[in-house]
């Protein structure tokens, strides 16, 4: 059933998603059809082998009478990187729309948008081709955040057919990458300057209790007194009063059934001085794009309009709000459509009664009431140019830091190491003349760049020889081996399905035996048995844990390999001391 705007969810709610059965009354609540419900099996939807048996569970919870958008559940038997990509992977390729949800012990929900885009291919063949984009959602189930809730509530289902509800979904699944807790700040301004550097601002110490009392009152069960309203009523029981209590004196602009494109209001200070101009729309109306249960403006973009408005200098700060979500847009904002700082207001009035106790409101009332707007004689601008342009010289800031960084810190390391290098090797120990500090200067600036742009290894590189010792933390390691293991086994049995497969290709089988034989020697991980784990006293190797018999004993022979040619004592020896000494004195119980 679809709805007129976005339900609200609880945690409660989300803490009863314990089982499939849940998640499909829950979608049921939000609007999906689910009366389709059925059981799958991992080999119906693409999957084989290892990649199969993974899969304790999958199911297609709902899918649209037109069969367009699909939500799938799977409980794996652990909730991998692995299985999440296998499953994108076969889901991608059908002619459906996906949202999968992902759950192993049901402590951890993952919702996964399958987004599906045209990229455009080079070389001879060229043309069109689709790249699936999976974007990812991790919920707790037991202790879901405001960001949590904020997200799923907007997946209700409002849109008037699957394809609409797609793209609903991925400007959800976009804007939830840059929610934080109070606000959704969308490349506007500075996160970092927002959450710790506008608390030093002296207008962080207004009292805004008037108008928190004033909002909390009049937007009290505002779900059920407007959704489903015209933006009319909404004008006159909400926006105005609220407009007026901030100190604006508001002034209508166009009517509320129109096709004009101009702001609905005009917003001045109480002495008649023009501030800013307002977009208003029906309750919850979907402020992304045009929304069919808009009864006044269904087919209007409020983004386009804003630019429009932007543009003829109607003002610098333009607001747009439904009610609940309040949005500002800046004429110098990089991308004048999707550059937003936008607040919930019914989540910051709810919020606020558990923090200070008006922290949540504050990123509301301070941005959006007059005083934000006004120039004042003696600053170049308004306070919330004073906001971007300190988020911008914070981001420049940071830009010198790291600069500093690199070039104060790293560079002479690396050029002092140029100078040992000169005395010990060389035999050089008379001081080094103009012309050699400035071949060691060049030298220094090259090796500087090839450690920070040519020594990042690209994973399509790393069978093909690029370098001996790839450097990565253990996760991003762990990720990099297990899909190579899984490509490289694909790709063979694939390979062999293939050849067998006709009696041509067997024939030509019979005659690249040898080179496959030696390719597969080559590639395969069981060849290698294992790897030397380096920093330890002694000598280890670590296998892989579905290791074979021949691996087991390639990982003897390495380990026989290493103590043969003394690895940890000779390995020792290269390491100066000084960094031993660091290392054991960090040592737990040292």
């Amino acid at each position: 059933m679809r709805h007129a705007t976005d339900l609200d969810v609880t945690p409660k709610e989300i803490g009863e998603l314990a089982s499939a059965d849940a998640i499909t009354a829950f979608l049921a609540r939000l609007g999906y059809e689910t009366d389709d419900r059925a059981a799958l099996s991992p080999e119906a939807v693409g999957l084989a082998g290892e990649s199969a048996s993974a899969i304790k569970r999958i199911e297609l919870l709902s899918e649209d009478p037109e069969q367009f958008l699909r939500v799938v559940f799977a409980q794996p038997k652990a909730l991998t990187a692995k299985v999440r990509n296998d499953l994108v992977r076969v889901l991608g390729r059908s002619n459906f729309d996906h949202l999968l949800v992902l759950a192993s012990d049901f402590d951890t929900l993952e919702f996964v948008f399958l987004d599906k885009r045209k990229r455009q291919q080079k070389g001879p063949a060229g043309g069109e081709r689709i790249q699936v984009v999976p974007k990812t959602i991790n919920v707790s189930r037991r202790s879901p955040t405001r960001l949590d809730l904020r997200t799923l509530r907007r997946f209700t289902w409002t849109s008037h057919d699957a394809l609409e509800q797609f793209d609903k979904l991925r400007s959800v699944f976009d804007a939830a990458a840059y929610t934080g807790e109070y606000f959704q700040n969308r490349g506007l301004f500075s996160d970092y300057f927002l959450r710790d550097r506008l608390r030093g601002d002296s207008a962080w110490g207004d009292n805004p209790s008037e108008t928190f009392a004033f909002a909390r009152d009049t937007l009290r069960d505002a779900q059920a007194r407007w959704s489903g309203k015209d933006k009319e009523t909404l004008r006159g029981q909400l926006l105005e009063p609220l407009f007026k209590k901030l100190g604006y004196k508001s002034t209508v602009n166009r009517p509320s059934k129109t096709q004009q494109t101009q702001p609905d209001y005009l917003l001045k200070s109480s002495d008649g001085g023009k501030l800013t101009a307002a977009f208003v729309y029906a309750w919850d109306r979907w402020l992304d794009g045009p929304d069919l249960n808009d009864a006044d403006t269904p087919e209007e973009n409020p983004g386009a309009c804003v630019v429009t408005a932007l543009d003829e200098g109607i003002a610098d700060w333009i607001i747009v709000a439904n009610g609940r979500l309040w949005r500002l847009y800046s004429r110098q904002a990089h991308a004048r459509a999707t550059n937003f700082y936008e607040v919930d207001l019914v989540e910051a009035l709810s919020a606020s009664g558990d923090t200070d106790p008006n922290e949540a409101f504050r990123y509301w009332w301070l941005f959006f009431r007059p005083d934000a707007f006004t120039r004042h004689a003696e600053a170049p601008g308004c306070w919330l140019d004073a906001i971007l342009q300190g988020s911008r010289e914070y981001a420049k800031r940071l830009g010198e830091r790291l600069k500093d960084r690199i070039f104060l810190t790293i560079f002479p390391h690396l050029a002092q190491g140029f100078l040992v290098d000169r005395k010990h090797r060389l035999g050089h120990s008379q001081e080094p003349s103009d012309e050699e500090l400035a071949d060691i200067f060049e030298a220094t600036l090259t090796l500087l760049y090839r450690l920070l742009f040519l020594l990042y290894a690209e994973s399509r590189d790393l069978l093909a020889g690029a370098a001996d010792v790839v450097v990565c933390d253990g996760f991003t390691g762990n990720i990099a081996l297990k899909l190579l293991e899984g490509t490289i086994t694909s790709v063979l049995d694939a390979l062999r399905s293939e050849i067998q497969s006709t009696a041509r290709g067997k024939l030509g089988g019979l005659l690249i035996r040898p080179a496959a034989r030696r390719l597969r020697a080559r590639l395969d991980p069981d060849t290698y048995g294992g790897a030397y784990l380096l920093g330890l006293r002694g000598l280890a190797v670590i296998a892989h844990g579905n290791s074979s018999r021949q691996a087991i004993a390639n990982a003897i022979r390495l380990a026989a390999r290493g103590v043969e040619h003394d690895v940890v004592d000779r390995l020792a020896q290269r390491v100066p001391e000084r960094v031993l000494a660091s290392a054991r004195s960090e040592a737990p119980g040292k």
